[in-house]
């Protein structure tokens, strides 16, 4: 009996033992679910302080990056220029320093901030934050643009034209026959004789208007039609190098009856001088230049007024050193992408044209400037590809505005094309669609 109490006893002791050690087991493991929470909420919150900074790190390189990408595309939009700080150390203000056909732009605030820099005469390519490349070049090429359209085009072509790159004149006209409030047209023609046998007579009456109310406002003067785009920053680019004063015009170089002139599609622009020249000595005589008429080749004889006044005929293949490729061009641009130019470049294009004309990636200057025979829909093509399409990883070298050239240079670059007896419109030998 006592044998079965102590038994019961020890039963009783160990049932007790075990509640009292699983009652300390409870407690300890709760002691270590603290614990392990503790440490794991240490971690997290280390872990976000980590992340809140390198959030704030990545904010920073983003906002730095937006805003270096935001002058590099205005820099390479404008077509760029060498920026540099004075080698002369006592120097400030902007100086014109001519090296290699490159123009050097000095920056005042390089000069200044930096004097060691100047001292040593080293040249430090300046901040792009301290100068505005494209309003640089804007400024100091001003470019009016006439565009001819007619009625029936002003919402198809013309408005398109406003919307893409006649946003980028300086300012921009259309000449037609009917007013148009949206478009802001210059109505130079009646109607019914706006066709296309009448260019001549519209080309005329347009530049005659330009002359009257533009011609102390602008230094170049840019013929185009409706469905012609024009890369602006190139235009100013190539026309950097020439002073407005000058008589000179630039297009796509054409022959007919063995005398040249620039194509009317593919646009040509005229300096100030030029068209001053057009106006008050070729305008009004009809001995030298052509009167007005219809079926007139607008172009062409352009031609013919503008050399008769000794107004130099600037082939754009050569009004940039060291680049042989055209830069306006008659025909669209994906013409000349054919590889087989029997297939896409008419046989008129190539037989007036006084050079063999190029096909494939080749065919044009990195710096083309017109592009005939486009729609709507390529233009906007065009929009895109150059002022918002990148391509990651790809880097392009520092440019710099041409030199300007001399007029004596000007004359050893394109005189040739002025050494033939003057045209005149009193020839009997003419021929009959002269």
């Amino acid at each position: 009996m006592e044998a079965l109490k102590r038994l019961g006893r020890n039963r009783v002791t160990r049932l007790n033992e075990f509640g009292l050690t699983k009652a300390t087991n409870r407690r300890n493991y709760a002691h270590l679910h603290t614990l392990i929470g503790f440490v794991l909420g240490f971690l997290m919150a280390f872990a976000t302080l980590l992340f809140y900074d390198r959030q704030l790190l990545s904010c920073e390189q983003i906002e730095h990056h937006s805003i270096s990408t935001e002058h590099f595309y205005d820099y390479f939009v404008s077509s760029g220029f060498a920026v540099s700080s004075s080698s002369s150390g006592g120097s400030s203000g902007s100086e014109n320093l001519i090296r290699d056909n490159e123009f050097l732009i000095t920056s005042t605030q390089s000069t200044q901030g930096s004097a060691s820099t100047a001292a040593s005469g080293s040249e430090n390519v300046v901040d792009f934050a301290e100068i505005d490349l494209h309003q640089h070049l804007e400024s100091e090429v001003r470019v009016l643009c006439m565009v001819l359209t007619c009625p029936k085009y002003h919402s198809s072509r013309a408005a398109h034209v406003k919307a893409t790159w006649g946003q980028r004149c300086t300012k921009l006209i259309f000449v037609s026959s009917v007013p148009d409030e949206e478009l802001g047209v210059v109505n130079v023609i009646d109607e019914e004789a706006d066709t296309y046998h009448d260019l001549w007579n519209k080309t005329r009456e347009g530049f005659r208007y330009v002359h009257e109310h533009f011609l102390d406002d602008y230094d170049w003067f840019l013929k185009a039609d409706d469905d012609t785009y024009v890369i602006m920053e190139n235009l100013r680019y190539m026309l950097y190098a020439y002073s407005p004063d000058m008589p000179i015009y630039f297009g796509y170089k054409l022959i007919r009856y063995k005398l040249p002139y620039m194509s009317g599609g593919a646009a040509y622009v005229l300096s100030k001088e030029a068209l001053q020249r057009f106006m008050e000595s070729s305008f009004h005589n009809e001995a030298i230049c052509p009167k007005a008429q219809r079926f007139g080749a607008e172009d062409f004889y352009m031609g013919v007024c503008l050399r008769n006044v000794g107004v130099y005929m600037g082939d754009s293949r050569n009004a940039l050193a060291n680049d042989s490729k055209p830069k306006f061009f008659p025909l669209d641009l994906l013409s000349y992408m054919e590889p087989q130019w029997n297939t896409t470049i008419a046989d008129w294009l190539i037989d007036m044209t006084p050079y063999p004309v190029e096909v494939g990636l080749d065919c044009c200057s990195n710096y083309s400037i017109a592009f005939h025979y486009t729609d709507p829909n390529d233009m906007y093509a065009f929009e895109f590809l150059i002022y918002r399409f990148q391509g990651f990883g790809l880097k392009r070298l520092p440019e710099s505005l041409p030199r300007k050239f001399s007029e004596a240079e000007v004359q050893d670059l394109f005189q040739s094309d002025l050494e033939t007896t003057t045209v005149s419109m009193d020839d009997t030998t003419l021929p009959d669609n002269f």
